[in-house]
């Protein structure tokens, strides 16, 4: 859908929404509407940024259940040492 399709079909449905369906449109597209905030990193997260960028590239990731088994396999290393195991 083009962006004058998708305008076009959003005034056409406009007069058959709910007065709460309209706030809640008007709310959704101002925040949406609003310039793109920069946000400021320290040196170190540029670092780990660029770090990530390069090990994407490089084919270097996790699937999600790979990420989460670490973590828990870290955090269980990190408890047993705690207490001692």
């Amino acid at each position: 859908m083009s962006r004058t399709d998708a305008i076009n079909a959003i005034a056409k449905n406009l007069p058959r929404l709910r007065e709460d369906e309209l706030a809640t449109l008007v709310a959704v597209t101002t925040a949406w509407a609003q310039p793109e905030r920069t946000v400021s990193l320290t040196p170190a997260e540029r670092d780990a940024v660029e770090r990530s960028r390069k090990d994407f590239a490089a084919g270097r990731t996790l699937t999600l259940d790979e990420a989460e088994a670490r973590t828990d396999e870290y955090l269980a290393a990190r408890r047993a040492a705690r207490n001692g195991e």
